[in-house]
């Protein structure tokens, strides 16, 4: 299960929400990727023209950021690491507490 997932699946009871954008595929492309996975903690947007990459200034992918209950970013992300579940989880209780 990966990581986003893993962690939606551990804090979705108390109020967080995990969003996936993609870009940069056409709508079949998209369709057929987020229909092939079962990744049930996770809600996925299709940002054709790159507005919401654009808006949060994204230069990487994946990128992820942690946003507080008021929707401010707290935490930004890019690129993968080993520990990643770690900081995230971390980071998401914090923001919990």
């Amino acid at each position: 299960m990966p990581v986003l997932n893993r962690i939606g699946k551990r804090y979705t009871s108390r109020g967080m929400v995990t969003l996936a954008v993609n870009t940069g595929e056409n709508r079949t492309k998209y369709l057929d990727y987020t229909r092939s996975l079962s990744f049930s903690y996770i809600a996925w947007v299709w940002d054709s023209g790159g507005s919401i990459t654009d808006a949060y200034g994204v230069r990487g992918i994946p990128t992820t950021y942690i946003l507080d209950q008021e929707g401010i970013v707290r935490h930004v992300h890019v690129g993968y690491s080993g520990s990643l579940e770690q900081t995230l989880a971390r980071e998401v209780e914090a923001l919990l507490d």
